[in-house]
């Protein structure tokens, strides 16, 4: 294990079995250090992984077929885990999967802005090590040359190696990432402050219509209003929100002509007293997808939930 100081590596791996093998020099090493060890995979590897701890209690493994459905929670999710370690006073090495074939081009493209804000978020004397795996056996040549894209050093067989393939980005150009236009037919909404009422009722009755469960109905209304919420208050004018289906999932977008400069806004949690960023922090946790982008023509929040 390295100094300390924050690491984060691309991990190659090759298909079945090959992720735990590449793991065991990462746990020996972690533990020779004294830190804990997090793994997050997904579940089809857990087993394996797990085989490599023994009966060591401190460290875990968890499936991210749950905690990274969004991939917008994962910056929180190592921030606490690296607040876990600190509190026992001891390291932290983590390894995580969240990129998987089945994957969408919208889920994608949250992934390396998750990349790239856990990059720049954490800093030299943050004593994280997290080392991210992609499966070379299962995903296409461009987006592993993606993943290679956001991570400065490729840990391969035990070994760190600085990586040449490295292309850092600046975390507040996440906020100009394109998004995939609103589909024509989108049922359009405009909302003011005395519209929320009527915007809750509206969305919770498409949702209904178009077969969403009730307790993801209830899901769907409060992350919307939320956004909406948030938008008439300090967007600078009325909003304007766009709901539609496609591909089994509920989109909902809400955009106003305001703008956002916090690239973490909603991906880390709110402090008690911290009224920013609370409405698109409770999308993130309720939501499979949230996708935010900002620039001086206005913000625009988009939301998805799957139907079943």
């Amino acid at each position: 294990m390295r100094g300390a100081s924050f690491h984060h590596d691309v991990l190659l791996y090759g298909g079945p079995g090959d992720l735990a093998r590449q793991a065991a020099p990462l746990i020996a090493a972690a533990r020779a250090a004294g830190a804990a060890f997090v793994a997050a995979v997904p579940r089809a590897h857990v087993d394996d992984v797990a085989s490599l701890l023994g009966d060591d209690t401190s460290d875990t493994v968890t499936e991210t077929d749950g905690i990274a459905r969004n991939p917008g929670r994962l910056l929180e999710v190592w921030a606490d885990a690296l607040d876990g370690a600190r509190r026992s006073g001891r390291p932290l090495v983590g390894i995580a999967e969240v990129v998987w074939p089945e994957r969408t081009d919208a889920e994608l493209e949250e992934c390396w802005i998750s990349e790239v804000l856990i990059e720049a978020a954490f800093a030299e004397g943050d004593d994280l090590h997290l080392v991210c795996a992609y499966d070379v056996a299962t995903l296409d040549p461009a987006t592993l040359d993606r993943a290679c894209a956001h991570h400065a050093t490729m840990f391969h067989e035990g070994t760190p190696w600085e990586n040449d393939h490295y292309r850092p980005e600046l975390p507040a150009a996440v906020l100009s990432h394109p998004l995939a236009p609103v589909p024509p037919g989108a049922r359009r909404i405009n909302v003011r402050l005395d519209d929320l009422p009527e915007l809750r009722e509206d969305v919770r009755a498409l949702a209904r219509s178009y077969g969403v469960s009730e307790r993801r109905v209830d899901d769907l209304v409060l992350a919307t209003n939320e956004l909406a919420s948030n938008t008439v208050r300090h967007g600078g004018s009325d909003g304007v929100v766009e709901i539609w289906i496609r591909d089994g999932s509920i989109w909902c977008e809400v955009n106003d002509s305001g703008r956002i400069d916090d690239p973490y806004v909603g991906r880390r949690r709110p402090a008690t007293h911290d009224t920013g960023g609370r409405g698109v922090w409770i999308a993130h946790q309720v939501c499979d997808l949230v996708q935010v982008r900002s620039s001086s023509n206005g913000t625009r929040i988009r939301i998805r939930m799957a139907i079943a």
